[in-house]
């Protein structure tokens, strides 16, 4: 990193005035739990890097998503679900 970022200092980001993501009014209900691959691991997709509070919008020359898979050492979907959810992982509620 450079400049004021390199030293700890915050970085604000500049969103578009567009719309994004869900229509306007709908609200984060949680993350799906179908995404366990049976074997206590979880996978998700983002589709865009700006979700991240460190990318500085204007600096964004292509829009960029991921793929990010949560591998655990649990043994079945439920303990890997208890153990995401008591660090943090939002699901949604069953």
């Amino acid at each position: 990193m450079q400049g004021d970022a390199a030293r700890g200092a915050h970085v604000r980001v500049s969103r578009p005035a567009r719309q994004r993501g869900p229509a306007a009014g709908a609200r984060f209900q949680g993350r799906g739990s179908k995404a366990f691959d049976g074997r206590g691991n979880y996978a998700l997709g983002l589709k865009e890097q700006v979700i991240f509070p460190e990318i500085v919008y204007d600096k964004v020359d292509k829009v960029r998503g991921m793929d990010v898979v949560m591998v655990t050492s649990a043994r079945t979907d439920e303990e890997a679900k208890a153990l995401l959810a008591h660090l943090g992982v939002p699901f949604r509620e069953s």
